[in-house]
C-alpha cells in the first residue's frame, strides 16, 4: 500500500478563461483511498461571478437562474480546502483546465495547486498509452466499458467517471510522490454561506446509484458522506 489519497475533481464553468472574468459554476469531487475506494464526495453549484456564455450552457445545462443564490468558489474555498485535508494527489481529466480556474483564486493567497498536491492528468496518461482514437472522457469510458445513465458534463458524474478511469489505468501509472506541505488554512473553515438546503444537481440516492453504475466501491458499505457539506 502506498498511502496515497486521491481527490478526483471536475469543474463546470461559465466560459473558458478566468482571466477574462469566467468562473466556476459547479464543482464535483470524489476522494479515493489507496485502494481506490470512495471515502467522501462533494457536489456544489456555485455562482461564477458573471453571466454564463451560451456555449457553456449548451455543454453543462446550468443556467444563470440555477446559480443566482449560490456562493462563489472564493466564498467556499476555506471549506473546500478542509474537504481536501489528507489528500496527497489531485486528479482530473484535462487537469490544466481545472488548475487554471483553481489557481486563479488560490493565487490570491500565494499558493497554487502544484504547491499543495502532486497532480495526475488522466487525459495526458491515456493519450500517452494511445488507448483509443482520442483521449476524451466519453471515448475512454466506452473503451473501458464504464457505463452510466447519468448525463455527462455534470461535475460529480465526470469526477466519478474519471475516478473509475484512474482505477482502470493505475497499473500503468507511476504516481509522483506526495508533497511535503500541509494544506493551508485560509480564513474560516466553517462554510456558513451556503443556501439551505445546499444546492447540488445530484441527490444522495443518485450518488449511490451513480457509484454503483460506475463500479466504484465505498470505503464503508453504509457510509457516503453528504454531497454538499463542507463543514
Amino acid at each position: 500500500m502506498n498511502g496515497n489519497v486521491y481527490a478526483v475533481i471536475d469543474i463546470e464553468t461559465s466560459g473558458l478563461s478566468p482571466r477574462l472574468g469566467d468562473g466556476i459554476c459547479e464543482i464535483g469531487a470524489v476522494v479515493l483511498n489507496e485502494r481506490f475506494e470512495v471515502e467522501r464526495c462533494l457536489s456544489l453549484l456555485l455562482h461564477p461571478g458573471c453571466r454564463m456564455s451560451w456555449s457553456a450552457i449548451n455543454v453543462h445545462r446550468i443556467s444563470d437562474h440555477a446559480v443566482r443564490d449560490c456562493p462563489s468558489f472564493r466564498e467556499i474555498l476555506p471549506g473546500f480546502l478542509s474537504f481536501l485535508q489528507g489528500v496527497t494527489h489531485l486528479v482530473a481529466h484535462n487537469l490544466s483546465f481545472e488548475t487554471r480556474f483553481l489557481n486563479h483564486t488560490l493565487c490570491e493567497h500565494g499558493v497554487g495547486v502544484s504547491d499543495l498536491f502532486s497532480t495526475v492528468c488522466t487525459m495526458r496518461h491515456a493519450r500517452s498509452l494511445k488507448l483509443a482514437v482520442n483521449a476524451r472522457l466519453a471515448t475512454l469510458m466506452q473503451h473501458f466499458g464504464i457505463q452510466t445513465t447519468f448525463g455527462m458534463h455534470a461535475a460529480l458524474v465526470d469526477a466519478a467517471a474519471t475516478s473509475m478511469l484512474l482505477q482502470k489505468m493505475s497499473g500503468s501509472m507511476q504516481f509522483p510522490g506526495p508533497r511535503s506541505v500541509s494544506v493551508p488554512s485560509i480564513g474560516s473553515r466553517q462554510l456558513c454561506c451556503l443556501p439551505d438546503p445546499c444546492v447540488s444537481r445530484t441527490s444522495e440516492s443518485d450518488l449511490r446509484r451513480l457509484l454503483q453504475q460506475m463500479g466504484l466501491t465505498a470505503a464503508r458499505a453504509d457510509h457516503v458522506v453528504p454531497l454538499n457539506s463542507l463543514q
